[in-house]
């Protein structure tokens, strides 16, 4: 029956492994690339595109076959070829490298996406494996955030300048003569409303800071 056209072997702890045949191990290998969740191509030092996986293709728009006649300038519209020596420079020095680029999807529309760079050399052949991720959701929730932190944070400071100047000429007498009590409460007042003024301050930094 269809359920017996698969016989799963359970491996216990201990059991030795043997080895997959080379021929298998690289279909597997293979599969696992295409079918991956995260947008991935090879790519020569020439910038020639060797090979993308379908969450790539799903990503920019092309077909495999399209892809596979592009090169890395026609994806990157930011890159230029001295900026692309420098990539290969950072690349085999380090192996491996993150950076924010700026690809472009079939049709010309760009979008913003976190690149993650390593180096590949066997047998004479040099590849860069690039794996990307598109940021352009993060980076637009990450704006309207920054406008409304921005927003409120300037939209409080007028009225809280206000209400503080008047607590503070209440509480200074420059209205008429005040308990004790009223002192004590105003002036509890006035710490409330510093503490919250330093509380917007913190938030414009934060949003100035992250703007760079």
């Amino acid at each position: 029956s269809g359920l017996n056209l698969f016989r799963l072997n359970f491996v216990q702890p201990g059991t030795e492994m043997t080895p997959l045949p080379e021929d298998l191990a690289s279909a597997l290998r293979e599969f696992s690339l295409r079918r991956a969740t995260d947008p991935a191509y090879w790519v020569d030092p020439e910038g020639r595109i060797a090979y993308a996986n379908e969450a790539a293709e799903r990503a920019l728009g092309f077909g495999r076959e399209e892809l596979l006649g592009l090169d890395i300038f026609a994806l990157s519209p930011d890159l230029s070829p001295a900026l692309w020596r420098e990539f290969w420079r950072e690349l085999r020095a380090h192996g491996a490298f993150a950076f924010e680029f700026t690809q472009r999807a079939k049709g010309g529309v760009p979008f913003a996406v976190d690149i993650n760079a390593h180096r590949f050399e066997r047998g004479g052949v040099e590849m860069a494996v690039v794996f990307f991720r598109d940021i352009q959701e993060q980076k637009r929730l990450q704006r309207i955030r920054d406008e409304f932190v921005s927003t409120v944070s300037h939209e409080l400071r007028t009225p809280m300048t206000v209400i503080r100047e008047a607590v503070s000429q209440v509480f200074e007498g420059l209205w008429g003569d005040i308990t004790e009590d009223q002192k004590r409460m105003l002036g509890n007042g006035l710490i409330g409303i510093d503490r919250l003024g330093r509380i917007v301050n913190d938030l414009l930094d934060i949003s100035r800071i992250e703007a760079g």
